[in-house]
């Protein structure tokens, strides 16, 4: 009982130069999610052109630049994971960062609930909606379990799934299209 636990040895068995590729790697696959939400003539069920990549792409920011906005973000909120010793934990910025769009989001998609049902479809709403639920309610169960294993891989797990949905799904274009 009083060994390490199975998250720990693994936690032990990277060394710092695969870690840093680790998160590297999530932070390039967040640019791959971006870039299939880049408009391409609506929002669709795979791309429902979620705001945080939109607006910047409707205002004119050139698109290597909208792709590479995710990948800093990554970077800049997973910077411990770069130290010597990361922490054991995830990240008190990531469940703050997830209570706050999860509430956002809420808003979100009741404000434009009738927007989407008027411009799009009900059926593209319905899913849109449902995409999000589930994807928010994976978070919190995968921030669960991280919590308590306190390893790298689920550590990573969260953050890298984090981003997927704010960068991917969160905030979806729910409107008349521009």
């Amino acid at each position: 009982m009083g060994g390490p636990r199975k998250g720990d040895e693994l936690d032990s068995r990277h060394d710092g130069r695969m870690r840093i590729g680790v998160v590297a790697t999530c932070a390039l696959s967040t640019a791959v999610g971006v870039w299939m939400s880049i408009p391409t003539g609506g929002p669709t069920l795979i791309s429902p052109w979620p705001f945080l990549i939109i607006y910047p792409a409707l205002c004119g920011v050139p698109i290597p630049i909208v792709v590479a906005i995710p990948v800093l973000v990554f970077v800049i909120l997973h910077w411990d994971e770069f130290r010597l010793r990361p922490a054991a934990q995830v990240p008190l910025r990531f469940v703050i960062l997830l209570a706050v769009a999860t509430g956002l989001s809420a808003s979100w998609l009741d404000r434009g609930w009738n927007y989407g049902l008027n411009y799009q479809d009900r059926k593209f709403t319905i899913w849109i909606v449902a995409v999000n639920v589930a994807l928010i309610a994976s978070l919190w169960c995968l921030w669960g379990v991280a919590r308590h294993t306190r390893s790298f891989g689920w550590r990573i797990a969260f953050g890298t799934h984090l981003h997927y949905w704010l960068f991917g799904f969160a905030f979806p274009w729910l409107g008349e299209l521009p």
